[in-house]
């Protein structure tokens, strides 16, 4: 892990000095480095997701390419909109049996990732998994167990983003 992301964690539970919930970070190498967040990150990290998804969801519904846009990393987007992933998962059981080609993007926000949000309805965030003070596992509950939502990460403006990492 980045060394000074490390002293900058440490530091702001330092000069926070609230209750402390415990939380995994993984650096880049995979390994696990333990960790303490403060409550009130937590809190306020969750009510940030929370606004979030709502947001998510109300660009969901109106099928909103270029709204949603503005809601991923350039990473996600860029992943996504890469041909050999299109092709990767237009070979997906589902769309293959509907005869679907992702080409785009947009074909992939259409016919994707829409259709696997509305198919999960309204569901409540289990837990949050830190794996840095700005990137965050969204994990929520179905069947008694707990289930990846969303990979967010901050931006340099600190606001949330749908991310890969």
């Amino acid at each position: 892990m980045n060394l000074k992301k490390l002293v900058l964690a440490c530091f702001i539970l330092v000069c926070l000095g609230c209750k402390t919930k415990n939380a995994t970070i993984i650096d880049e190498s995979g390994e696990k480095v333990s960790s303490e967040i403060s409550q009130a990150y937590y809190d306020q990290s969750l009510a940030e997701i929370i606004s979030f998804l709502n947001t998510i969801d109300a660009i969901i519904k109106k099928a909103d390419f270029e709204a949603w846009q503005k809601h991923c990393s350039e990473a996600y987007l860029k992943h996504y909109a890469h041909p050999e992933v299109l092709k990767e998962l237009s070979q997906r059981p589902m769309l293959k049996t509907q005869n679907l080609k992702l080409k785009t993007l947009k074909d992939y926000f259409l016919q994707v990732f829409i259709p696997s949000r509305l198919e999960l309805g309204n569901l409540t965030i289990d837990k949050l998994e830190f794996i840095t003070p700005t990137r965050v596992k969204v994990l929520v509950r179905i069947n008694n167990a707990s289930y990846l939502l969303y990979l967010l990460e901050k931006d340099d403006k600190n606001n949330w983003k749908i991310s890969l990492w």
